[in-house]
């Protein structure tokens, strides 16, 4: 009978052990990422945020490794002053219930930069994992600082080397400013006055015009449109938010109201949305790309009685709109295979026995795909030309039959919202603006950028190009971190010889991720919509918001004419 009730005992304590166990296993590691100490003759406070996210993102490892708020981190170390040692490395790591904690210092002298490190464990006995290295100049640095990020995956978590996406080298570090070292010298530019929502930018002029904001949502943003979803006349405003839902707000004097939302799959990866009234019928459908296991499974939405409803589903197409001043909005479509993350081909997609065919393909330069071009007559010769978002984020003007016209220098429609796979190209085998074939089409994580809009907003009969500038310290030097503080809308036109700034809005608070023209309020004149997400990063919760620009100001003005209280504003 003893062994009878042993055996009992032991049938009820071995299951609570495994199920601890399991839970234990279950619960994240929690890293503290304490800020580098940065020794240097000038300002490097941007570079040693941009550290911490990169080490944050390297080191994250979803339901196994989570790096604890930034916020937290820097309430823990308010009031200690000087240097951090281990003793006070570890009490910081401690006080936030760290199992490890991550500290280091950056020394710049002359060419010469030191990078020492250390991650050391706070609940276990196991010997730190460090990295101190010397490099010849800044450009070595974010190597140095990604091995260390692998050798800790490596030797803590046992985790192994993630592929990481191909990408340009960077550029390295000057001694200019941060800004200077993205974009290169820009000519001298005095500081705009503050009243006003817009820069005249080519006569040097500001236009005053008002603008509003929502109140804050409590998710990223991956896209937005806005459309008569239910008929009544009045544009809705549709939301794609991170994870998985798409959302219908009504615009009411300032302040989103929620009409309704449409919850996806938990295998869903929503990748961008668009309104279109394809079939005809006075309200406009919901497209939403999507991604499920990396195939296309895209769905199509409709507003009935009081809610969204699929109208189909699983649908092998990304989609997108293409809308140009005067024409028919229509839908566009390209796919995809399991490797490549476009199929060469952007179509115009009609809806004809119930599915999605399509009617006739867009003559499109290489590089282009279904959401980083538009169409038209930008430069009035009766010919339409495509703008894109080319090789590194660059906008490009090319003329129908293929030839190059201009290339920024600038960087536009930069988002975070990203695609994995090959990037082959796209469209014909006409130049993308930027000679031929590259190592992008082995590109592994492709950004989809902020949307191009053609518009004529002066009624000029000359169309312009509405295109954005996602501002960033870090974006460019510093490989896989996307990380944007402001957000501006320039109106660009052809003037002589040469695509030339008119206008832009001033700067934005956020990342910009789409922007449509539509008449949110109801006076009879559009308004410029404008969603994005205020905060981003490895320890902030995101979240997003929606600007509202009028446009009363910016119709009034023309590249010919003057105003009172314009501003010079050179670019």
């Amino acid at each position: 009978m003893k062994y009878i009730g042993k055996f009992f005992v032991l049938v009820l304590v071995i299951p609570l052990l495994f199920t601890a166990a399991g839970s234990a296993a279950e619960t994240p590691k929690k890293v503290a990422i304490l800020p580098f100490e940065i020794n240097a003759p000038e300002d490097l406070s941007y570079l040693r945020e941009g550290i911490m996210d990169m080490l944050a993102s390297r080191i994250s490892w979803e339901g196994k490794v989570e790096a604890i708020e930034e916020q937290l981190v820097k309430n823990a170390l308010a009031g200690r002053e000087g240097a951090l040692n281990e003793a006070a490395a570890r009490e910081v790591g401690t006080s936030l219930g760290a199992d490890y904690v991550l500290f280091g210092s950056l020394t710049v002298f002359g060419e010469s930069v030191s990078i020492d490190a250390k991650m050391i464990a706070l609940k276990e006995e196991r010997p730190p994992v460090s990295v101190y290295a010397q490099t010849k100049g800044m450009g070595e640095v974010i190597p140095r600082i990604n091995d260390f990020a692998q050798d800790i995956n490596n030797k803590i978590f046992g985790r192994g080397a993630a592929p990481v996406a191909t990408a340009p080298q960077q550029p390295r570090f000057s001694r200019a400013h941060p800004e200077t070292i993205m974009s290169g010298p820009a000519p001298s530019t005095p500081v705009p006055q503050d009243s006003g929502s817009f820069v005249q930018m080519q006569s040097g002029r500001e236009a005053g015009s008002d603008v509003f904001r929502s109140q804050k949502l409590s998710f990223p943003a991956l896209g937005m449109d806005v459309g008569d979803v239910d008929g009544d006349g009045r544009p809705e405003i549709v939301v794609l938010s991170k994870p998985r839902e798409v959302i219908v707000y009504q615009w009411d004097q300032g302040r989103l109201t929620k009409r309704g939302s449409f919850q996806g799959e938990k295998r869903d990866q929503l990748v961008w949305v668009c309104l279109v009234d394809a079939n005809h019928d006075g309200k406009a459908e919901v497209y939403v790309s999507n991604l499920r296991d990396q195939r296309l499974a895209s769905y199509v939405l409709e507003w009935r009685g009081d809610r969204l409803k699929k109208l189909a589903t699983e649908i092998q197409w990304y989609f997108n709109r293409l809308t140009v001043p005067g024409k028919e909005t229509i839908l566009l479509g390209q796919k995809k295979n399991m490797e490549d993350i476009f199929i060469p081909g952007v179509y115009h997609l009609q809806f004809a026995g119930g599915s999605y065919q399509p009617l006739e393909g867009i003559s499109l330069p290489r590089r282009a795909n279904v959401f980083n071009f538009t169409q038209g007559d930008l430069d009035g010769d009766g010919k339409p030309e495509t703008a894109f978002i080319g090789p590194k984020e660059r906008l490009y003007l090319v003329d129908d039959d293929g030839t190059r016209l201009w290339q920024s220098r600038e960087y536009y429609g930069a988002t975070s919202n990203k695609l994995e796979g090959k990037n082959p190209s796209s469209g014909s085998t006409r130049d993308p603006g930027g000679g031929g074939a590259t190592d992008d089409d082995e590109v592994e994580t492709y950004y989809i950028p902020s949307p191009l809009l053609l518009v004529d907003l002066n009624s000029d009969k000359q169309l312009e190009l509405l295109a954005n500038r996602n501002l960033s310290l870090v974006t460019r030097v510093l490989a896989g971190v996307r990380r944007f503080s402001d957000g501006e809308i320039q109106s660009l036109a052809w003037v002589g010889d040469s695509i030339l700034p008119q206008w832009k809005t001033r700067p934005l608070r956020g990342m910009l991720v789409s922007y449509r023209l539509a008449d949110i309020d109801g006076d009879g004149q559009e308004e410029l919509v404008a969603a994005a997400v205020l905060e981003r990063g490895a320890f902030k919760k995101s979240k997003s918001m929606i600007y509202v620009y009028e446009l009363d100001g910016v119709r009034a003005l023309s590249g010919k004419t003057s105003a009172p209280g314009i501003i010079e504003s050179n670019m």
